[in-house]
């Protein structure tokens, strides 16, 4: 390119940066005033509405948290939303019948004690619960009895399972019934925590912290979205309406 031809691509250049920029130039003092003060405002506006979105770093560990604890809770999930309709509805199950299992037997040993009918040593005790355990091939274990006129009486709770038992010190006649009220007796009292081992409150307590962070996870992924505060708005007043209305008709 010959150097005339330079010079006057270099001024071209010039003339058409200066007349962009004296179109961005405001004519008059009210449009000077004005041109700092609407982009302060949009750079405010951007700012309020970003403070509502979480970082992506906590939107990623909400999203795995989510993914992991849905998965784990599936089967829980399950179970307590079949067991909160069945617990609905016990009507359902008015046909099925208690299956009672009842045992009559002597215990020689507990007889040849010659036992006090009012007062019964922490030895003699132990003794009497492993020939009752012995005979009726059962467990004791944190069972108290209750003693009333010569008589021990043992009563074990399990979900859905009722088990009874009564000895005539005496005499050594000892009598067992166990109840079983059917496998979704077994089901709903799960669902209660009802007559449950330590185990089974503590898989309870974990239910609820897992449904928890679920929640708080699901409501962090939806904060990013668009027009999320008209609906968490809505989801809040319909909810609580409803929480209202269930009470008050219950």
């Amino acid at each position: 390119m010959s150097p005339p031809q330079t010079v006057l691509l270099l001024e071209s250049q010039r003339s058409s940066r200066s007349n962009s920029y004296k179109m961005l130039v405001p004519k008059k003092r009210d449009e000077v005033a004005c041109l700092p003060i609407e982009r302060h405002f949009i750079i405010n506006t951007n700012i309020k509405n970003n403070s509502m979105k979480p970082s992506k770093k906590t939107l990623s560990i909400a999203r795995l948290l989510h993914i992991y604890v849905s998965m784990a809770l599936f089967t829980l999930l399950l179970f307590f939303s079949v067991t909160g309709i069945t617990l609905n509805h016990p009507q359902w199950f008015s046909t099925q019948h208690a299956q009672v299992l009842t045992q009559e037997k002597t215990i020689a040993s507990i007889k040849d004690l010659a036992i006090a009918k009012s007062i019964i040593s922490k030895k003699q005790l132990d003794f009497i619960n492993t020939e009752i355990e012995l005979a009726f091939s059962i467990s004791l274990l944190n069972t108290s009895p209750e003693l009333m006129s010569g008589e021990l009486f043992y009563s074990m709770k399990q979900p859905g399972i009722s088990t009874s038992i009564s000895l005539v010190i005496e005499t050594g006649e000892a009598f067992y019934e166990r109840t079983h009220y059917g496998w979704w007796a077994v089901f709903n009292d799960l669902h209660k925590g009802r007559n449950t081992s330590d185990f089974w409150r503590w898989i309870i307590d974990l239910s609820s912290m897992l449904f928890i962070i679920f929640a708080i996870t699901g409501f962090m992924l939806a904060m990013p979205q668009k027009r999320f505060r008209q609906t968490l708005l809505v989801s809040i007043s319909t909810t609580t309406f409803a929480i209202f209305t269930m009470i008050y008709f219950a």
